[in-house]
């Protein structure tokens, strides 16, 4: 069940688009078409991986409400490159939207509260934080550096994969080889833990891999899907350490340029997209796990407890960074 917050955000949005349509078309004559007073528009969307199906309903959802004044040239599969590269390229203007996650933090510190380990209890902790004060509040962090957070979705949490043993205790993690995406907090769960860590894209893990450059690495389900990680490592184990957010970003000077209408449009269609990846994970991932058992991967729960307590001092790292306020709004929401 969605978190009621979050659908009366959704309502909200979406009867504030429908008023603001009835109030404009009727300052038209009988015979004025409502196309003549707001242009046709088009923009530019990237993302990559399992990104894609929220590009997808995003554009979708603000073609549908707009009747086809809102258009997109879509570009999902990396067709522009990695969620890193997309988003720089939205932070400057090349492209007008894209899709992210672990990214944006590495642009806005604040952020990095995503990253802090098993900070997240679960998923309608997460939708109440993205539907409340805390929400609003971080979806105005990245608008200072030229980008706008248009809403959240779920990536999810992740779990590790490798190549050597199965992880069931932190002392497990100890000498593995693992990729990681980059970022400072990451970096320091894993330095915490003793693994080594490489920072590599996301389309090259599975040849790094295969390569023996890395043992394994650390993902939500639909990524180790969509990279085909069941195919090279032997291993997984259910870590759920770090859960990851999904962002859908709009460059703030095209944001600046658009009518109010559309602005109204994009949040809500954003809005929208974001519940479907609450969705389509609580449907999809029994099936994922389910067809990485098939094709041989070995899966196992972990002492979930003591992978907490080695990870505390991590929080010591960036209280300072993240803010000790915001930290602890975020737990209060667990319950």
């Amino acid at each position: 069940m969605f978190a009621k917050k979050y659908c009366r955000l959704l309502v909200a949005t979406c009867l504030l688009v429908l008023v603001f349509l009835i109030v404009s078309g009727s300052s038209y004559s009988a015979g004025e078409d409502q196309s003549e007073k707001l242009s046709s528009i088009k923009l530019t969307i990237a993302s990559r991986g399992a990104t894609d199906y929220f590009l997808g309903d995003l554009a979708d959802i603000a073609e549908k409400i707009s009747e086809g004044r809102i258009t997109f040239d879509r570009y999902p599969g990396g067709a522009l490159g990695d969620q890193a590269e997309v988003l720089a390229q939205t932070l400057i203007g090349t492209i007008n939207m894209c899709i992210a996650s672990t990214e944006v933090s590495q642009i806005e510190e604040k952020l990095l509260v995503f990253e802090l380990p098993f900070i997240i209890k679960d998923s309608d902790h997460a939708k109440r934080i993205f539907s409340g004060e805390i929400g609003e509040q971080l979806a105005e962090l990245m608008t200072p550096h030229g980008i706008r957070i248009l809403g959240f979705g779920e990536n999810g949490y992740r779990h590790i994969t490798n190549n050597v043993r199965p992880i069931y205790i932190p002392e497990d993690v100890k000498g593995l080889k693992l990729r990681i995406p980059g970022g400072k907090v990451r970096a320091a769960i894993f330095e915490t833990l003793k693994a080594d860590t490489a920072s590599i894209p996301g389309s090259e893990v599975f040849s790094a891999i295969t390569q023996g450059v890395v043992d394994g690495q650390e993902n939500p389900f639909s990524v180790i899907d969509y990279n085909k990680i069941y195919e090279v490592n032997k291993y997984l184990s259910l870590t759920g350490h770090v859960y990851s957010p999904f962002y859908a970003l709009i460059n703030e000077k095209k944001w600046q340029e658009l009518d109010k209408e559309t602005q109204t449009i994009l949040r809500a269609a954003a809005v929208e997209a974001g519940l479907k990846t609450f969705e389509r994970n609580t449907s999809d991932n029994n099936k994922l796990l389910e067809k990485f058992k098939e094709q041989g991967v070995e899966v196992n729960e972990v002492d979930y407890d003591a992978f907490v307590e080695a990870v505390q001092p991590v929080y010591e790292m960036f209280a300072d960074t993240i803010g000790l306020d915001l930290i602890q709004a975020i737990r209060d929401e667990a319950n």
